[in-house]
């Protein structure tokens, strides 16, 4: 069945739109949903009523300055190490008795009983196993209830260890980088869906000395001399010409020197677990790959060639491919 070289540009160019569309919604709506503002520039408070709004209207991060911390007698370790310590500020007319805080240690360092003025930026926990063993096993010393301390100190603790803000500027530099790859890659197929001369298989024509205004021709061969037509591989007189599912191959078979099949094992499929490429290597040099062909088709179009072409190698075996290396 005839395809029209431009049509189908246009079609596949049309296709290669969809992905990168997807990805640039979804990156976009990650930038949105990414508290990095909050992370970056986090509120300022200099008390626990203020550390409890910022909390209320879940931001997330705060930026504080607090007096009078007093230790809980409670460490938090990584492996044997103590490296972060909890304590505690009472404030009465906050609306919460109290809120809990992890203060890194330093290294070498014992933690002291009592930390007279600290300011940090810190992320605001409330659903961490460590926060509430630890709230549990508090709340046995001093004769509470855990759900009593949870009310009393807000349910939250001020977590200085745990903010991070390098992931989150690696994750915009990331999301960012994605937007411009997925960006030129829209604007690419856009380009070439309005101006299908653009497209590389037209432009690889260059290389046998031909253009894209060749292109009309080996549409009049589509239409009037092919010689053999497998599902999606097309030879002609003088063109063999692959329609991929995203892509598309046109070479002059003068200019083929060696071409073979390569298989490819997917276990992770539930079906259709091999798949099949077609691989062409050209004089002047160049290496084309071709995949998603059936198997029935490739097999075809190669017993073809390799009958009916005596400068076309077909095959692919570690002394062929030698030989191949001293020819190109």
């Amino acid at each position: 069945m005839h395809k029209s070289i431009k049509q189908y540009i246009k079609k596949i160019s049309a296709v290669n739109l969809i992905f990168p569309v997807i990805i640039c919604i979804i990156m976009v709506v990650l930038l949105l949903v990414i508290p990095s503002k909050n992370v970056f520039s986090p509120t300022e408070a200099t008390s626990i009523g203020q550390i409890k709004e910022i909390y209320s209207k879940d931001e997330g991060y705060v930026d504080f300055s607090i007096d009078d911390l007093l230790y809980t007698g409670y460490d938090y370790y990584s492996g044997s190490t103590p490296v972060a310590s909890y304590y505690y500020s009472v404030d009465a007319n906050s609306g919460s008795l109290c809120a809990f805080f992890l203060i890194p240690l330093e290294k070498g360092q014992n933690p002291q009983e009592v930390i007279n003025h600290y300011s940090a930026k810190a992320k605001l926990v409330d659903d961490d196993k460590y926060f509430s063993t630890f709230l549990a096993a508090y709340a046995s010393d001093i004769g509470w209830s855990t759900q009593g301390l949870i009310e009393a100190s807000g349910g939250f603790l001020v977590s200085d260890p745990d903010y991070h803000p390098e992931i989150f500027v690696i994750t915009r530099i990331l999301i960012y980088i994605v937007l411009l790859l997925c960006g030129i890659s829209i604007l690419a197929n856009i380009i070439v869906f309005f101006v299908p001369h653009l497209h590389h298989s037209c432009r690889r024509l260059r290389i046998f000395g031909l253009d894209g205004s060749d292109v009309s021709y080996i549409d009049r061969e589509l239409v009037k001399n092919v010689v053999i037509e497998e599902d999606n591989i097309v030879v002609t007189d003088h063109f063999l010409v692959i329609f991929g599912k995203n892509d598309l191959c046109m070479v002059p078979l003068f200019n083929i020197i060696w071409t073979y099949r390569y298989n490819r094992w997917h276990p992770l499929r539930s079906k259709d677990k091999m798949s099949y490429s077609i691989n062409i290597i050209t004089s002047p040099k160049d290496k084309i790959t071709m995949h998603g062909c059936k198997k029935k088709s490739t097999d075809a179009v190669l017993k073809f060639l390799d009958e009916e072409f005596s400068h076309i190698t077909v095959g692919y075996s570690d002394e062929i491919r030698e030989e191949m290396e001293k020819l190109i």
